[in-house]
């Protein structure tokens, strides 16, 4: 399930700019408050928040309603909110926020549903930049080479230089869903290289998460190679090599069955990989969910544990997020306690993956969908909570072995 809006089609076609353009990072502020004086609860000054995040341990990115992304930086008096982006140029309606993603000084922003006809491409994704004098659009991206129809920026990251954006078929299209791969080049970003799952003809929302680490890149397919009858396929290439193809494909897990979704949520660090399933049948419930961790050896990748939540029930929805940070796990499952969702933990330990306890804010309210959407990095975890009230994101940061909102 996804809380934004289903992408529609706009009713013009925008021409198509490549490179840097102008300076665009609004409303500054030089605050210190996390939204109404919450510890820990990032707010968009009335605005809906939450719908996606992403960190990267040092800043924290919030989508917020009305196609903007607010930016939060951390400082010795704690997190501050550095900047609302916007790109030149775009509406209300094309989805900007739709997927986010944070690398040091690098912000990735995709706008799903700007632009495009049935006959030309849907979406774009733009890329921000801190410099000395603050966040300014560098560059907006489209799907550079690629047939229509297409839907463009469903998911992105960024990560060792590169950007990634998946870029799916669309309305009955035949053609293959991608993930492009930019990099730097004459103080832009240019297309360098389209990956394609091995059987493009058969393969099925790829694209449909996307995680990197260094050259590695981990792309899920939910419904795999063959729709009928697999649970989804998750793919791993090595950009430093040969990316005609996959360097690894992860063993299905036995069990899971067809239509869990496996591959809809993606995390990797570095010889750690975390895929989230959350359409699993537990029990015989259905969409229970479960995550499973991957683990790289002598023999490649290898099934390290599955992690399931200690309290099932039906339509959980458990792992629609994951995320990992050297030996912590966490999976967000978005309807827990009647929808006001919790975010479960796990720490490696001799022999497995232990549950360390759910996390969840207090006074969350019914619906609120905590652990829709979270990002993990350097000890820090960033959760969206779209419904909880207007909105929100909650920080928090481990101390003592334990998690505490920040």
């Amino acid at each position: 399930m996804s809380p934004l809006p289903t992408p529609h089609l706009a009713p013009r076609a925008r021409p198509v700019a490549r490179g840097a353009v102008g300076l665009l990072a609004l409303l500054f502020c030089a605050c210190d408050v996390l939204g109404g004086g919450d510890p820990g609860r990032l707010t968009a000054d009335g605005e809906a928040a939450g719908f996606r995040v992403a960190t990267d341990g040092r800043t924290a990115v919030v989508g917020v309603s009305g196609g903007a992304v607010a930016v939060y930086g951390l400082g010795p008096d704690g997190w501050t909110r550095e900047a609302d982006l916007r790109p030149a140029g775009s509406g209300d309606g094309d989805g900007f926020g739709w997927s986010v993603a944070v690398a040091g000084d690098v912000v990735v922003v995709g706008a799903l549903s700007e632009g495009g006809t049935l006959e030309s491409p849907l979406g774009a994704a733009y890329v921000f930049e801190r410099r000395a004098g603050g966040w300014s659009q560098t560059a907006r991206l489209d799907p550079a080479d690629l047939p229509s129809p297409r839907i463009f920026s469903r998911a992105v990251a960024v990560g060792g230089g590169r950007v990634f954006v998946s870029s799916g078929r669309a309305w009955g299209s035949d053609e293959p869903d991608v993930v492009q791969v930019f990099e730097r080049a004459n103080r832009g970003w240019v297309l360098a290289r389209t990956i394609l799952p091995p059987d493009p003809a058969r393969t099925l929302e790829f694209g449909a998460a996307v995680a990197v680490d260094g050259s590695r890149v981990v792309v899920g397919a939910t419904t795999g190679e063959n729709a009928d009858a697999t649970a989804g396929t998750v793919y791993v290439y090595e950009l430093g090599g040969d990316v005609s193809g996959p360097a690894a494909v992860l063993p299905e897990p036995a069990g899971i069955g067809s239509g869990s979704r496996f591959g809809s949520s993606v995390a990797v660090d570095g010889d750690r990989i975390v895929v989230g399933a959350p359409a699993t049948v537990v029990g015989g419930e259905r969409s229970v969910g479960a995550a499973f961790v991957f683990e790289e050896g002598g023999a490649g990748w290898v099934p390290a544990g599955r992690l399931d939540n200690p309290e099932p029930s039906i339509r959980d929805f458990f792992a629609e997020s994951v995320g990992i940070d050297e030996e912590l796990v966490v999976v967000g499952s978005e309807s827990e306690d009647r929808g006001r969702g919790a975010v479960f933990t796990f720490e490696r330990q001799e022999d497995g993956w232990a549950p360390t306890g759910p996390l969840a804010p207090g006074g969350l309210s019914p619906s609120s969908s905590f652990g829709s959407r979270l990002a993990l990095s350097d000890g820090v975890l960033l959760v969206g909570a779209p419904y909880d009230g207007r909105g929100a994101a909650y920080v928090y940061r481990r101390e003592g072995g334990a998690w505490a909102l920040w």
